[in-house]
């Protein structure tokens, strides 16, 4: 298995972090807590990490707004 780093940032509503050249996840706003938007090429995968421990990713994966 490989290792993995963690970057923690802080950030304000309406910036992005982008992973890759592909991935933007964008912090749409705070409301009791954190909403974010993630910008991704279909063939990306996206789920929650709760979903994903569940064995349970079929949803959130599958999920792609218009």
């Amino acid at each position: 298995m490989s290792e993995k780093g963690r970057l923690v940032l802080g950030v304000k509503e309406g910036e992005a972090v982008y992973i890759g050249d592909d991935v933007e996840v964008v912090v749409n706003g705070f409301t009791g807590k954190v909403n974010l938007a993630v910008v991704a090429p279909k063939n990306i995968k996206i789920f929650r990490a709760k979903t994903k421990e569940d064995g349970n990713a079929q949803g959130d994966a599958n999920f792609r707004p218009s």
